[in-house]
């Protein structure tokens, strides 16, 4: 076993002379660290040229991660240029392209502008299919009353407006004291849907159903009427007027006074501004003193619009208004002129 072993040992030497040597080398160079990497190749060469085959596979190694490293580091770095070139067309494509309507350089396309609802507001005056006049008075926020003319039914509720000019709105059409729809019912429950041009049409379906099942439908067709454009104050409301058998005062700061001399009926009331760009004032008041069959209507209290209309002398005042008397909702509609 020993004469096997020198043998061994000397083939050893004999085919690989600077084994000792490297050994000895490898022990001696334990300052190199793992960190330095031209250390190691050095060493690695030397002991590679001095015919050393015991460190060839650590320097194939070696070179295989040293070139794996720089080209992952390479490729890395190239995916973190194609990154941010590719954010930067993005940016670009953003700023050229979001609010010019055509396509950014990555055929990406801009989110269309909101649409903008128009405004319902106004004096709408014409006629239904069925040939009655009807007016609506629509102020800025959406609250309307629909007026029959010839009946004076009055309904009020909200215009809600989508999709630029489509308006809808829920109402339901009562009539004044003392009068009845054709099944003796005194209501009816409304919807209204269609278009409207800003400051010049207002068209819409109007479909009623009443108290007693009676289904009464038409299509409105209205026209706007410039007078809705005046400016509100309470010294421009401030005034008398008359009407067949009243007369009304309104003073400075909004205060209403009305007498019949026919029902003996006193109106006590207030009118306010609701927006003093547009001719529309907001309206509440009270009857009292009201006897026979207006007897009714004491201590009934009405809510309602105002508009003054100065297109012909003398100006007309019209309130539309609704309330409950004796426990029914009806309508009443006042026009006086100003003395």
């Amino acid at each position: 076993m020993a004469d096997i072993d020198r043998r061994a040992i000397a083939l050893n030497h004999e085919t690989y002379p600077s084994t000792r040597r490297i050994n000895q080398d490898t022990v001696s160079s334990n300052k190199i660290k793992p960190t330095e990497q031209r250390g190691q190749k050095a060493t690695a060469l030397r002991f590679f040229e001095n015919g050393s085959r015991l460190h060839e596979g650590h320097e194939i190694a070696w070179l295989l991660r040293h070139r794996q490293d720089k080209c992952s580091r390479e490729i890395k770095m190239k995916k973190l240029i194609a990154i941010a070139c590719c954010q930067l067309l993005l940016v670009l494509a953003a700023c050229n392209g979001g609010g010019a309507g055509s396509k950014g350089s990555l055929g990406l396309t801009p989110n269309p502008p909101p649409v903008v609802n128009v405004s319902p507001g106004g004096f709408w005056g014409g006629t239904d299919s069925t040939g009655g006049d009807i007016l609506m008075i629509v102020t800025e926020t959406g609250q309307f009353h629909y007026i029959t003319l010839d009946s004076f039914s009055q309904g009020t509720g909200i215009l809600r407006v989508s999709n630029g000019e489509r308006i809808a709105g829920d109402f339901k059409l009562v009539t004044p004291l003392g009068f009845f729809y054709p099944d003796r019912s005194t209501f009816a429950n409304c919807t209204l849907s269609g278009t409207v041009a800003e400051r010049q049409t207002l068209i819409a379906d109007v479909r009623c159903t009443t108290g007693g099942g009676l289904l009464l439908a038409a299509t409105v067709m209205l026209s706007y009427d410039a007078e809705y454009g005046r400016n509100s104050s309470l010294a421009t409301i401030a005034g008398n007027y008359e009407g067949i058998s009243a007369v009304l005062n309104v003073a400075g700061d909004g205060t209403i006074f009305s007498q019949n001399s026919a029902t003996g009926c006193v109106i006590n009331g207030q009118a306010s501004i609701i927006n003093s760009d547009f001719n529309a004032y907001r309206v509440l008041f009270s009857y009292s003193n009201c006897v026979g069959q207006s007897g009714i209507l004491n201590d009934s209290l009405f809510f309602g619009t105002a508009i003054l209309i100065d297109a012909a002398a003398p100006e007309l005042l019209i309130v539309a208004a609704t309330g409950e008397v004796a426990g029914v909702l009806v309508s009443n509609v006042l026009a006086v002129e100003r003395t």
